[in-house]
């Protein structure tokens, strides 16, 4: 783990007391001097919700809820992904339920730097607290857990929607949910939407749907202020994320084999305009980092917007 990313030693140790996995792979990949990546980690627990207070789950026992905590290197990690839950739900996308919770509000060590944390009530998991079994796309695709990031996206987002037109029981519904949540990443600025932040879920234990949308991170936001040289693989990513137009788009659509793929560009030009109305007023509550890189991408700094 990068030394930047301070994860207090007081997490480790009272993690380590209780029996929990704190670091767990995710969200961002950290640079080295190459401009290659290393992955990140970002500090989950899974809790429980007890009145107005969140109890963290001894010994990896289930949770309703998942909490996560900024890191030292990024402090508004938390603002951050709340926006993009916030942008995302005002396009009508399916997004797990998300809220911002005081450090106060749950269990957790007082010695914690960070006054904020992000609550994600988890999807996997009933009303009652049984779980719901559903599957990363990363699984479903058959990779190997350290290939998240697949062949690419002009391969593995026309096999997601292959998928879903082929074996959800509504077809329509999510494969016009997952056009349109490429559209809001590729504007959100979300280069770390790969194969392991997407899922399956089977709300009946056989038939996939596809999971509600979560972790809407703007990694764009991270590169403001930094060598050229840090977030190599995001930068990547989002280089490709910023080409990709409307022909593109298009071929992608015909790839997957889908009926009437101009329909659904139609549909994905729409929420493009969408997120240009709505958007804006959003942002002012966003971090000044995320707000920048939004607006430009939205001004037609990706191809999508222009």
């Amino acid at each position: 783990m990068p030394p930047a990313e301070g994860i207090p030693d007081t997490v480790r140790h009272w993690h380590t007391a209780l029996g929990l996995d704190v670091l767990q792979p995710g969200f961002v990949e950290a640079p080295v001097e190459d401009a290659a990546s290393i992955p990140g980690v970002v500090v989950k627990f899974s809790a429980v919700q007890e009145g107005r207070r969140y109890v963290v789950r001894r010994h990896g026992a289930a949770g309703s809820f998942i909490l996560k905590l900024p890191t030292v290197r990024h402090p508004d990690l938390v603002a951050n992904e709340f926006a993009g839950y916030r942008l995302c739900g005002a396009l009508g996308l399916d997004c797990a339920e998300a809220s911002v919770i005081s450090r106060a509000d749950a269990e957790l060590p007082e010695q914690i730097p960070f006054d904020q944390i992000l609550a994600v009530r988890r999807f996997d998991r009933t009303t009652e607290g049984g779980r719901v079994h559903m599957e990363e796309f990363a699984q479903v695709l058959q990779y190997e857990p350290r290939q998240k990031y697949g062949r690419g996206l002009e391969v593995d987002w026309p096999q997601m929607l292959r998928v879903l037109d082929r074996l959800s029981p509504e077809p329509v519904a999510d494969v016009r949910e997952c056009v349109r949540r490429i559209v809001a990443f590729i504007l959100l600025g979300n280069s770390d939407a790969h194969l392991k932040n997407w899922a399956l879920r089977y709300p009946d234990g056989m038939t996939p749907t596809l999971a509600p949308l979560y972790d809407p991170v703007c990694v764009a936001a991270f590169f403001e202020g930094v060598p050229a040289t840090d977030y190599g693989v995001n930068r990547a990513i989002d280089a490709k994320l910023a080409a990709f137009d409307w022909p593109a788009f298009d071929a992608l659509l015909r790839n997957a084999g889908l009926l009437r793929p101009a329909r659904l560009v139609a549909i994905a030009k729409n929420t493009v305009r969408q997120a240009q109305a709505d958007w804006p007023a959003l942002l002012r509550d966003a971090p000044g980092s995320v707000q920048r890189c939004i607006q430009s991408r939205l001004a037609g700094g990706v191809a999508l917007a222009r």
